[in-house]
């Protein structure tokens, strides 16, 4: 894997793997699995986290392109940087599986409740003693 850390012009730091790097006179560089480095504060202690660069970018096949007209500094991380890094990356993945799953069964209900009706027996309203030859339908 080429994991690299960028420095953005906005100043953002993220990780992530690089999948292809920007051609000769092109700008864009393919990568996955984007981490942002988050600085926060633990009582009086300043910590770093990681937290998804991309919103819903979650799974390995999930690809960005970044345009690298907008990296400062690029670097290779730190081992220990790279350690948490893919503790983050696991945890992101199986977030997004679980909110997979989520989206799965709600859609599954919801379609179990279209078609219900479905299943419903149809009621004949025909009256076979009847010498008509007009079916009523119902109007809804």
């Amino acid at each position: 894997m080429n994991i690299k850390q960028f420095m953005l012009v906005n100043g953002q730091q993220i990780v992530c793997e690089v999948i292809e790097w920007a051609e000769k006179d092109f700008h864009e560089i393919v990568v996955r699995n984007c981490m942002e480095i988050v600085q926060t504060s633990y009582g009086h202690q300043k910590i770093y986290v990681f937290r998804p660069w991309m919103h819903y970018q979650e799974k390995k096949e999930d690809l960005v392109i970044l345009n690298s007209n907008h990296a400062v500094s690029i670097a290779s991380p730190h081992d220990s940087l790279l350690v948490q890094y893919e503790q983050a990356v696991s945890d992101m993945h199986l977030s997004g599986k679980s909110r997979d799953r989520e989206f799965r069964m709600h859609m599954k209900e919801l379609l179990e409740e279209l078609t219900a009706p479905l299943d419903e027996p149809i009621n004949d309203s025909v009256d076979s003693d009847s010498s008509s030859n007009i079916i009523p339908f119902p109007i809804h």
